[in-house]
């Protein structure tokens, strides 16, 4: 067994069931412990409670991780308790517009490219 280096303040707790991404980090009564496997956050695979292949021992940690003084230019993966101050961008547009001048009497022709439109009028013909 290889002695546990020390490494500064710990990453956020385990949680069971929680979605971990291999190479995530988490601490568990002051170790801290890395994600090898997809599987991490299965209740059975509590990091340090049994002998596991999903978890990695990567040091000792204690009280928390200094914030950051940059902020990141990649979106988070997991969701945030507070959301957001910043707008959504817009939805992009629909392409299909109704037509300004409708045609007063259409063609019995069908169209090539037909609309999905229900008109607020029934046909006096309908088709069985």
């Amino acid at each position: 067994n290889q002695p546990i280096t020390f490494i500064g303040g710990c990453p956020g707790a385990f949680e069971s069931f929680a979605s971990y991404d291999i190479g995530s980090t988490i601490s568990s009564d002051g170790i801290v412990y890395e994600c090898i496997n997809l599987f991490c956050g299965s209740l059975e695979l509590v990091p340090g409670a049994t002998e596991s292949s999903d978890w990695k021992v990567v040091g000792s940690c204690n009280g928390t991780i200094a914030p950051t003084s940059t902020t990141s230019t990649v979106p988070s993966i997991m969701a945030t308790e507070t959301p957001s101050t910043l707008p959504t961008v817009a939805p992009i547009d629909s392409t299909v517009a109704p037509s300004a001048n409708p045609t007063p009497s259409p063609s019995k022709v069908p169209s090539p490219n037909p609309t999905l439109q229900l008109s607020a009028i029934p046909s006096a013909n309908p088709t069985p």
